[in-house]
Parts: structure tokens; C-alpha cells; sequence
């Protein structure tokens, strides 16, 4: 039995930006499904052209730094656990300090992938539920 491993959703804090940063952020993802990083790769992408972009960007990076850090380190741990030439130990080391590194700041997250990490010391295996 494989276990699902549910990766980490959340609402960016967009309490730095102004009125009018906060508007034209609205306006760009208005239906549109985007992720915050696509979102600041846009932004980055613009912050030339449009000069409300380059505080955006800086706003909401200062505001979800560390979000941004996990989001990247689980990427690469997804990346990891379904790419068969990594041993199972390292990947159970990563998963590990993964979690122990970001249960405490996002313990709905660590609940949500409790079972999972639990599986992987019995070898049980893994299923990204992307």
C-alpha cells in the first residue's frame, strides 16, 4: 500500500502591500489558477516595464521568504522520492529533515503528512497527490 503525500497549500500574507499593489495583484490573478511562485516570476518578469511590480515582488517575497524555502525544498524532495536511482536512505534521510525542519511552522501541513513520513521508515513507499 502506497501512502499519499499531500504537498503543502497556502495563502500568500499580502499584508506589506498598499492599496494599490494589493489591487493590481487582484487584477493579474483574476481567474487565473497561479501559484505564488509563477506569480513572482511574473512579477519579476515585469518589474521594468511597470514600476508597481518591483514592490509587489519585494513585498511579497520579504512576507513569504520561508513558505517560499519549503515550497522549493519540497519540490526537490517530490522530485527525489520518485526518481529511482536515489537510495531509499537518503531518501527517507531528506523526507525526515524535511519534516522535522517545518512541522513546528506548519503543523496542519506535518498532520496533514504524518502517515506518509511514518511509512516511509517501514518502506511502505511513496505517491506524490499533485
Amino acid at each position: 500500500m502506497r501512502l499519499k503525500y499531500t504537498p503543502f497549500k497556502f495563502q500568500p500574507d499580502t499584508t506589506l502591500l498598499n492599496p494599490e499593489e494589493f489591487d493590481k495583484m487582484m487584477d493579474d490573478l483574476r481567474g487565473k489558477p497561479i501559484d505564488l511562485v509563477d506569480y513572482l516570476v511574473f512579477v519579476r518578469s515585469m518589474k521594468d516595464d511597470e514600476p508597481i511590480y518591483q514592490g509587489i515582488f519585494n513585498k511579497l517575497g520579504i512576507k513569504n521568504l520561508e513558505k517560499l524555502k519549503f515550497v522549493s525544498r519540497e519540490k526537490k524532495l517530490i522530485k527525489m522520492l520518485t526518481y529511482p536511482k536515489f537510495s531509499n536512505v537518503l531518501k527517507y534521510k531528506r523526507a525526515m529533515e524535511l519534516y522535522n525542519d517545518y512541522k513546528d511552522k506548519f503543523p496542519n501541513w506535518a498532520k496533514q503528512n504524518q502517515e506518509f513520513f511514518n511509512s516511509l521508515s517501514t518502506g511502505i513507499g511513496f505517491s506524490p497527490n499533485q
